[in-house]
Parts: structure tokens; C-alpha cells; sequence
């Protein structure tokens, strides 16, 4: 038995009563209440449920001792007629009417509408080992995890009362995207992608947050949501609660526009890959930027800013300084720290204003 299934356990009804217990007791069940009593149970093992849905089709003849059963796991459905032996035959209250409407569930994330709690705001890191510091990060509280699928690795926190998700994305735009839209799908509204980045401006040290106000859209992901005209553009209210959590935590950063692309090398014009060869559009294109004061390369916030704009979402995009390319290529273990950690903490920040 399942800890799910323990909750048929505990109803009272004796030490070892199984799915197919009760169904055998039971008699004149409708197969109605069934939708609700998963999310009751919260039911996701494909097992169990398979179980619940095969008791239901094998009930013998009434048996009014069921109603206590169901009574326990929702609250919502009331005996009309005590005369009436056939739980069929019950109405359900306005409650759990509304319970019954169907789970949105999403696929790659591996979550459903039931499990985000109501939140509305998610943090996006790229790497799944990131997820669990930042949902354990203060003032988050009562953090746990949801699903951890492929890249894609969600827990819930809570900023006293309100739920907030931290869903990772893995590297670049496309999975990004998938992240966004399925999040959307459950009732995310707004979304802060936190991560790292390699400055080009010579005067950005390293440790410093990047607060993205906008992005070059180097990216194929965001053209299949809006055109190339479109700007990729932050929600203003995300850009000032990230600059105000930085000057209150005292974490150097910048706000300007960040260059976004797919690739880590040719399109960051890297000449350390396999080949060492640039195609010529690429080729120069860092000393542009710089000239064009653009501070930094990464690879998601021109996916993440154009589709929440497109979509009328808020989103907005933090990311710690581990290299400045002007000076070195080179990561140090220490620079990697002091990106990631300061990042993290603005975003939190951030996060805690927009909740407020």
C-alpha cells in the first residue's frame, strides 16, 4: 500500500481496508465523484488510480456505510434523502462541483494545477542542481519538491503565506520556452529567470547582477512566438523590484540590455570550441555590442522576455557576473561563487517585493 493509499487507512473504517475493501461494501456509487476524490487523494501513481477506477465498475449492491467513507474524503458531497441507499443519488454542493472540473497537467514539467497551490510567480533558474538551494533560500520557507523530469525540476516555497515556484530550464531558449508556456498553462503570471553570464563591458566586475532591461533576440525560440520586430523587453515592475532588492542587500549590479543567443560559442564569438572557426557573421560581433553598450552574453532572456511580453505575462531576467570576457575567458571557482550566490539573492529579493 501507497502512502497515497494510507488515507483510505486512516478514514476509520478499520487497520487494513484496501481500495477494493471498500468498493466491495459499497453499492450504487456513481462514477462521478471519482475526478474529485483523486485530487483529494492526490492521487498520481497510474497504479492506484487504475485500482480506484476498477473498484468502482466492480461494487456490488448498496451498502449505506459507504456514504462515511466518501463524506471523509470530500467534505463537499451531502446524503440528501437518508432513505436513499445509493450514493448515485446524491448531489453534489456547489464545492464539489467545482472540484470536479478537470486537472490541467502539464507534460514536460510533470506537474499539474493541483500541485502549484495557487502560485502565480516562478523563479527560472537553468540548472536542475540550483533548483533546491534557491527554493531553501531565506526567507523561502517550507520548501519542497514537486517533479524533477529530464531538465525540467520544480519545488514549491512559500514567502509566509504565498506560494512561489522555482522551476528550472536547463540551457538556452527552447526548453525555456517550454518551461514558460507549460508554467502559463497552470497560472503563472510572472517569471524571473536567474543565472549567470559573461560580461563584454571592461568596467563590470565580476560578482556584479546583471538586471536585463531588454535583449538582442540571437535566438530562434522567441521568433516562433512573436517576429523579429518584436522587442524582447522586461516588465518594468520586475526590473525596479530586482534594482531595489540589490541597493537593499547591497550586491553591485547593472541594468542594460543583454546580447541572447543559442549557442555558447560561435554566437558568443569563442574561438575555443572543437573547430575554432566563427562564422563571419559572428565574427567581430562581441567588440559591436560593446560599442553598442550592450553588458553581457546569455542564452535565455531574449527567449524568456519576448515570450512573456507576447503573452501578456511579467518577466524579467537577473544574472551573476562569472567572467569578464574583456579581461579573461576564464571561470574561476571563486568567480562562479560570487555569480551565483549574488544572483540568487537579488532574485530572492526581487521575488519577496513583487509578493508583497
Amino acid at each position: 500500500m501507497t502512502g497515497r493509499d494510507d488515507k483510505f487507512q486512516r478514514a476509520g473504517q478499520g487497520p487494513a481496508l484496501s481500495f477494493m475493501t471498500w468498493a466491495e461494501r459499497a453499492g450504487g456509487i456513481s462514477p462521478q465523484p471519482t475526478e474529485c476524490l483523486y485530487r483529494r487523494l492526490r492521487l498520481r501513481n497510474p497504479e492506484s488510480i487504475r485500482r480506484l477506477e476498477t473498484s468502482f465498475r466492480s461494487v456490488i449492491p448498496a451498502y449505506a456505510g459507504i456514504q462515511p467513507v466518501f463524506s471523509f474524503l470530500d467534505p463537499g458531497f451531502r446524503r440528501g434523502d437518508e432513505t436513499r441507499a445509493s450514493f448515485g443519488k446524491m448531489k453534489p454542493t456547489e464545492d464539489a462541483q467545482e472540484e470536479q472540473m478537470p486537472l490541467r497537467t502539464v507534460y514536460h514539467l510533470n506537474i499539474n494545477s493541483d500541485d502549484i497551490e495557487g502560485a502565480t510567480v516562478a523563479l527560472l533558474p537553468g540548472d536542475p542542481g540550483r533548483v533546491e538551494a534557491i527554493a531553501r533560500t531565506a526567507p523561502f520557507a517550507r520548501s519542497r519538491e514537486l517533479a524533477f523530469k529530464r531538465e525540467y525540476r520544480t519545488w514549491i516555497a512559500y514567502l509566509g503565506t504565498t506560494p512561489v515556484l522555482v522551476t528550472s530550464t536547463g540551457i538556452g531558449g527552447p526548453s525555456a520556452s517550454i518551461a514558460i508556456d507549460e508554467l502559463a498553462q497552470l497560472g503563472i503570471r510572472t517569471f524571473l529567470r536567474v543565472g549567470t553570464t559573461g560580461a563584454i563591458q571592461p568596467d563590470v566586475e565580476i560578482g556584479t547582477v546583471i538586471v536585463t532591461t531588454g535583449a538582442v533576440r540571437l535566438d530562434g525560440a522567441s521568433t516562433h512566438y512573436a517576429p523579429i520586430e518584436y522587442p524582447a523587453v522586461a516588465d518594468h515592475e520586475v526590473v525596479q523590484a530586482a534594482i531595489a532588492a540589490a541597493r537593499a542587500l547591497g550586491v553591485p549590479h547593472r541594468a542594460g540590455v543583454s546580447a541572447s543567443c543559442d549557442t555558447f560559442y560561435p554566437g558568443q564569438e569563442r574561438y575555443d570550441s572543437y573547430s575554432g572557426y566563427v562564422p563571419r557573421r559572428f565574427q567581430g560581433i562581441t567588440e559591436e555590442w560593446r560599442r553598442l553598450h550592450v553588458l553581457n552574453y546569455e542564452m535565455e532572456s531574449s527567449t524568456v522576455l519576448t515570450l512573456c511580453a507576447a503573452m501578456g505575462l511579467r518577466g524579467g531576467c537577473v544574472a551573476g557576473v562569472v567572467v569578464n570576457r574583456a579581461v579573461s575567458e576564464t571561470v574561476t571557482r571563486e568567480g562562479l561563487d560570487a555569480g551565483e550566490t549574488n544572483a540568487v539573492t537579488v532574485a530572492v529579493g526581487a521575488i519577496a517585493r513583487l509578493v508583497a
